[in-house]
């Protein structure tokens, strides 16, 4: 059994568009079908990871992906609840994937998808008390030092 939930973490550059018209895109799609996919391109979370965090997901443990940008000394941060993971988009889901994931880099295809519910955004505080899963750095610092894109936290 885990005793501390896993969730992922992912880093939006700040250069390109901006982290609330991202979030309106997904939360468009979820107001029409209830639910979006969130498309990760480049590192996906390693293959035990994702059974793992998928494990938690069908145990009933809430699990969040939280969509961060920072401009530091601040971190936007928005947060849904992660409904599914997959490596492949199900061709019966095409639907919930926000029209910009064809128009923005259609060469980089995605690598890891996640079926999420509504964004919603919480205060950068939240962040504290998340560890790194892989180091247990705490995860504040490893966003204001690094650039890592995809993390898992708990």
């Amino acid at each position: 059994m885990i005793d501390q939930p896993a969730h992922i973490v992912v880093r939006l550059p700040v250069k390109g568009e901006r982290l609330e018209e991202i979030i309106d895109k997904h939360n468009t799609v979820v107001r029409v079908s209830g639910a979006v996919l969130f498309g990760i391109r480049g590192q996906a979370p390693s293959r035990n990871r994702t059974q793992s965090l998928s494990t938690q997901i069908s145990d009933g443990m809430t699990t969040f992906l939280y969509v961060v940008q920072v401009q530091a000394p601040n971190i936007r941060v928005f947060r849904a609840e992660i409904i599914s993971l997959t490596e492949s988009l199900p061709a019966s889901e095409s639907a919930l994937v926000p029209p910009y994931y064809v128009e923005f880099q259609p060469d980089k295809p995605v690598v890891f998808w996640m079926k999420v519910g509504v964004f919603g955004e919480i205060p950068q505080q939240v962040l504290k008390g998340l560890k790194l899963q892989f180091t247990g750095s705490p995860l504040i610092h490893v966003l204001m030092k690094s650039r890592g894109s995809v993390l898992v936290v708990s």
